[in-house]
Order: C-alpha cells, then sequence, then structure tokens
C-alpha cells in the first residue's frame, strides 16, 4: 500500500488517455495533469482529490507552467498552444503559428513570455500580456527542447541531429532592445559555429568518394542545399547595414601600423596603451602637478656664489680673463641657435606630424608621442595655439593633429592615452577650434566617433558584468 493507506487498485485513472504531462505549484498543494484525452485537471495532494477539469479541446502533447503563477501552457494535436489559469481554470490565450509538432514550452519567470520550439524549425517568443508574436527565429533543424534562465538573459536550445547545446543571448539585455520588434515574419539564425573557423553546423553532409551523398536521398540533399543557399543570401542582407557602420573601423584596422602600441585583436575592439599610467594621467593633471610643485617662498641669491670665465694662458700670477666679444658660431648659445632653428623649421613634434598627415600613416607620429614625457606633449600643444590672425598653415596644423586623433578614435589602438591626449588639446585649443569652422567641423566628427566608441566599450563591459553575475550566481 501506498503511505496514505490506499492500494494501487483501488486509484481510479486520472486520465482516459495516456498522461502527457504534470506539474505541481509552488506551494506544493495543487498537481495539474493533462493527458490525450483533452483534459486538463487539478488535484489536491492532501486529500487526493480532484479539484477541477475543464475540456482542452484537442490532445495535448506538451505543457509548461511556471509556478510562482497560476499560468498553464499546453501544446496540442493541433498545433496550436493554449494558455490557461488553474486556479480560475479558465483559458486565457491561445497561440497559433507552428506548421508541426511542438516540442517543447517554457514560460518565462515573470509570466510575459511563452517559448515554444517545435519541429518546423522555429523558435517563436510569444507576448502573454499582449496576446500576440514577439519574434519568430527560423533555426534551419528542428528544434527538440528549449529552456530559459531564470534572469531571462540566456537562452538554451538542442536541435535534432546536433550533440551540442547552443546558447543565445538575449538581445533586450545584452544589446539594443529597442531593435526587436514584434513581427511574424521568421527571423533566419545561424546557428554558432564549431571547428573551422566559418564552419556551421548546419550543412550538407560530405560527398563520398562517388561524388554521392552520404545522406542516401537526394531530394532531401538538394532541398537542404537550397536552404543554406537561401539563409546565406538573408544573412548577407541582413549584415549588409552592420557592414556599412564599421567599414571604416575595419579599414582603420586594415591599415594598422606599429608605432609601439598594441594594436586590437580585431576590427571595432578597443585596447590600452601599455604605458606607464603616470604617462598619461599626469598629462590630464598636469596644471595640479604644476601647482602642487611650485616652491611656497621664492629662491634667495646666494651670499658668495662662485662663476668661472675663460683666462688667456700666461706666466704672470694674476689671471688675465678673455673679454673679446667675436666669437666663432660654433661658440655661441646652443640656446639661442636650438631657438632659432625651431622657429624656422618647426620642432620634431610638429615636422613629424606633418610628414604622417601628407603620407596618411600615423605609425611614426604614435612613436614620437609614446617616448615623450606628459611635459614635453603639454609644451608641444601649446606651441601650436592660434593667436589672432594665426597662418592658414598653422591652422591646418592643428587641422592635422585633429585628423590624428580622430583616425585613432576609428581604431581603438591606445584608448586610455588618447582619451588623455584628446582631453589636453581641448584644454589647450578649445577656444581656438571654435572660431575655425573647419577645425569645428573635425571636431564634430570626433566627438560621433568617440560616442559610438564609449557606447560600443560599455556594451562589451556590461555584457561581460552579465557574464559574471551569471557564473558568480550559478550553484556548482
Amino acid at each position: 500500500k501506498s503511505r496514505s493507506g490506499v492500494s494501487p487498485t483501488e486509484l481510479l485513472p486520472a486520465h482516459s488517455g495516456a498522461v502527457s504531462g504534470l506539474t505541481v505549484g509552488a506551494s506544493n498543494r495543487t498537481l495539474a495533469t493533462v493527458g490525450l484525452d483533452g483534459m486538463l485537471r487539478t488535484w489536491n495532494f492532501r486529500q487526493q482529490k480532484l479539484t477541477g477539469e475543464l475540456a482542452v479541446g484537442s490532445p495535448v502533447s506538451r505543457m509548461a507552467r511556471q509556478p510562482n503563477s497560476a499560468l498553464l501552457a499546453a501544446a496540442c494535436d493541433d498545433l496550436a498552444i493554449r494558455v490557461f489559469d488553474v486556479e480560475a481554470m479558465v483559458r486565457v490565450r491561445v497561440f497559433e503559428g507552428h506548421t508541426d509538432r511542438v516540442t517543447d514550452l517554457v514560460v518565462s519567470e515573470d509570466c510575459r513570455w511563452l517559448l515554444s520550439a517545435s519541429m518546423d524549425g522555429t523558435l517563436r517568443v510569444w507576448d502573454i500580456p499582449a496576446s500576440a508574436t514577439l519574434q519568430v527565429m527560423r533555426l534551419g533543424g528542428p528544434v527538440t527542447a528549449v529552456t530559459l534562465s531564470p534572469a531571462m538573459d540566456l537562452l538554451a536550445t538542442a536541435h535534432a541531429g546536433q550533440r551540442g547545446i547552443f546558447l543565445w543571448s538575449n538581445q533586450r539585455m545584452f544589446g539594443f532592445g529597442a531593435e526587436v520588434v514584434p513581427s511574424t515574419v521568421p527571423v533566419d539564425v545561424r546557428l554558432p559555429a564549431v571547428g573551422r573557423e566559418g564552419a556551421d553546423l548546419e550543412g550538407p553532409p560530405p560527398p563520398d568518394d562517388d561524388g554521392a551523398s552520404s545522406s542516401g536521398d537526394d531530394m532531401d540533399s538538394d532541398d537542404d542545399q537550397t536552404h543554406l543557399r537561401l539563409q546565406s543570401a538573408a544573412l548577407a542582407e541582413a549584415d549588409s547595414t552592420g557592414e556599412t557602420a564599421a567599414a571604416a573601423a575595419e579599414a582603420a584596422y586594415e591599415v594598422r601600423g606599429g608605432g609601439g602600441a598594441p594594436q586590437p585583436l580585431a576590427p571595432r575592439l578597443a585596447t590600452l596603451s601599455a604605458l606607464p599610467r603616470t604617462q598619461w594621467h599626469n598629462l590630464v593633471h598636469l596644471d595640479a602637478i604644476r601647482e602642487r610643485s611650485r616652491p611656497q617662498q621664492p629662491p634667495k641669491k646666494p651670499e658668495a656664489a662662485p662663476f668661472f670665465l675663460p683666462t688667456v694662458a700666461g706666466l704672470e700670477g694674476r689671471p688675465v680673463f678673455d673679454m673679446e666679444t667675436g666669437q666663432p658660431a660654433e661658440s655661441q648659445s646652443r640656446v639661442l641657435a636650438g631657438a632659432t632653428s625651431v622657429g624656422l623649421q618647426g620642432s620634431p613634434f610638429t615636422r613629424t606630424l606633418a610628414a604622417c598627415a601628407d603620407g596618411g600613416d600615423w605609425t611614426s607620429f604614435t612613436a614620437l608621442l609614446r617616448s615623450m614625457s606628459p611635459a614635453a606633449v603639454d609644451s608641444e600643444l601649446r606651441s601650436m595655439q592660434l593667436l589672432e590672425g594665426a597662418e592658414p598653415g598653422e591652422v591646418a596644423r592643428l587641422g592635422h593633429l585633429l585628423d590624428y586623433l580622430d583616425s585613432e578614435v576609428i581604431l581603438g589602438a591606445s584608448f586610455e592615452f588618447l582619451q588623455a591626449l584628446l582631453r589636453a588639446t581641448l584644454r589647450v585649443h578649445g577656444d581656438s577650434i571654435m572660431q575655425y569652422d573647419g577645425l569645428r567641423r573635425k571636431a564634430v566628427q570626433i566627438e560621433t566617433h568617440l560616442r559610438k566608441s564609449w557606447t560600443r566599450i560599455d556594451s562589451l563591459v556590461e555584457r561581460v558584468r552579465c557574464m559574471v553575475g551569471v557564473l558568480g550566481s550559478a550553484q556548482m
């Protein structure tokens, strides 16, 4: 006998046909069952009595329920999915759209979404409150099982003929939710590739030595290949818009140079400069460092300071100083000579900047910046200040610097050093940039690319944060 004292021979059958599904509420008080007889019944655990029944309208092959709610979804043989309230014993929703048998159902944690997998190769997401189809994904093959994580951020699917479990990220949490538009039009989704790069798990079998397909059915093989070609064409058309948006980043990645800076591993990625933190951090806070390092008291003149003057060789005890003013050019002040040279030819900073701008390759200028101290970079930036009535060449030189900043923002290399250099440039030349239309347009372009870069970085960090949260909360 059972624990209740009732013999199994005395128990009555719950359904007139096979029981196809059962589920228990969160309080462990009620049991809901469905069967091939097309009936939905609820039972009381303690009293072992039938508490309610409702005719579904068609044999039920699969069911799903969220334990913390009264909603129960049943997949029927007529390919419709019916949603019931098992407490009130009423039908609340009917979803239709699958063209083959429904293999699995899952209700989201907040009871807003219902996900259904089918042998027709589609995974459908239904909006329960709106009674509408949110999205239809065509996965290329029969979907045998599906489940959704409690946080609704990851989806796992299993497919006929595949040994792996496929994980999908929720676009509303990891991407741009506004891009998900409710639609009944199927969206072709490529299964993740394993093995060699670009090899899909869904693909035609390799031919035998005699050239025949190993599937044994030429008609099915042709249909699969036709479907794959149509799927590839649809994916190429869908990716065309993304290629246009990422064209600048990929082009910059292809022509990337060395310059000592680590390069991104792939287009649209960002890398750090691998420079000491003080080299880019001090560039941002150089004014504060100078203010803090300023002496509190002015220097005092020493009482007796030795100094040396050249003397003329002789036998007299008293030294004879050489007071001649005519000195060769080689003995003149190197400071004055250097200043004259810089004023006529420009510093290595400006010469390298102009040469790289003419050649379209900023590798040498990047290497020069990495070798300079923060004080030297700040000095060069201040030497490029535009005064009233500046010549066109001086304006063009500042434009070259903005072009360099824009190209590096698109490339994504030396991210933190570039942000510090951009801040220092705007601090010194902000007023001048606003006065010239050409420079202002370049600054607006940098702002546009920088906003996209920050948005991309923020999205990647958010994905990592969500994944760490999922793994941290997982029970191993």
